[in-house]
């Protein structure tokens, strides 16, 4: 079956540039592109000329089609997401205060959370972003299908990966009369080696073809991601959806949601819709 791209758009200022976007990746993967525009009330057969008349301007090459469509933008992008079963989400990103986000979401939150589709989350970054594309890596199962999504992404785009495992030390340590409970050096360092090895035999076992690094962080993952992502000033960020209840995502958050809203670059949140 021929991939399909679903591409919600809206009037924002990054919009112009998702068309663009999307137009590259349907001629890199051979994709068809569907473009959906939501109004909150419906204005007759206008809106779908409208949207014809402005995905034409663009001079579009990749095969598309456009849905013109009214109401709740993120109902409406999740009925065409059932309805079509796409290979990819791709849609803005849109800046919304912490409150907005607590009591109503964005439609982006919205759409991430609840899609059973990967999802491109696109960011203008204010930088020129560099040709490498990070992948945080956990060892979940779901771990191995990003590994081949990002490798392909890699191959297709020119790109190469950065790898990042980022782990936390056991809860062990041994007594001392002046600092109390602490680690001691050697045993940090040797938990660190067995860490890498456990990395690095875990990246060569996925037949990885695109040109690689890895690199290892210790602490909480999303600070460890974003610090890597300011380092590097990576093009993408890939990662894997992990499935958090409600009150998980608004109390605590998770390291997909605060990327989504803190990152510097556009995210693709891979989910595995076997």
């Amino acid at each position: 079956m021929k991939r399909q791209i679903l591409i919600p758009l809206d009037s924002s200022s990054v919009g112009r540039d998702v068309i663009h976007l999307a137009d590259q990746w349907g001629q890199m993967f051979e994709a068809e592109l569907i473009f959906l525009q939501v109004n909150p009330v419906q204005r007759g057969e206008s809106d779908q000329t409208l949207l014809e008349s402005v995905l034409a301007a663009e001079k579009i090459t990749a095969p598309y089609q456009a849905y013109a469509a009214y109401g709740n933008p993120a109902q409406e992008i999740l009925e065409l997401e059932r309805r079509l079963n796409p290979w990819l989400i791709m849609m803005a990103a849109h800046s919304h205060s912490v409150m907005a986000r607590i009591l109503l979401g964005s439609n982006t939150d919205y759409v991430v959370n609840l899609s059973k589709t990967s999802v491109l989350v696109y960011k203008r970054s204010l930088e020129a972003l560099k040709d490498v594309i990070l992948v945080p890596v956990d060892y979940s199962e779901v771990n191995t299908k990003t590994i081949a999504w990002a490798d392909e992404l890699a191959q297709k785009m020119g790109l190469s990966l950065m790898f990042l495992h980022v782990y936390s030390l056991p809860e062990f340590a041994h007594y001392n009369m002046e600092h109390g409970w602490q680690w001691d050096q050697m045993e940090i360092e040797r938990f660190r080696q067995e860490e890498e090895r456990r990395l690095e035999g875990y990246l060569t076992a996925r037949g990885i073809k695109s040109p690689y690094q890895f690199e290892l962080g210790l602490g909480k993952p999303y600070e460890q991601i974003m610090l890597r992502q300011q380092h590097l000033n990576a093009r993408l960020i890939v990662m894997a959806s992990h499935q958090h209840s409600l009150m998980e995502r608004v109390l605590l958050g998770s390291n997909t949601k605060y990327l989504l809203h803190q990152a510097n670059c556009p995210l693709l949140v891979y989910k595995d819709a076997e």
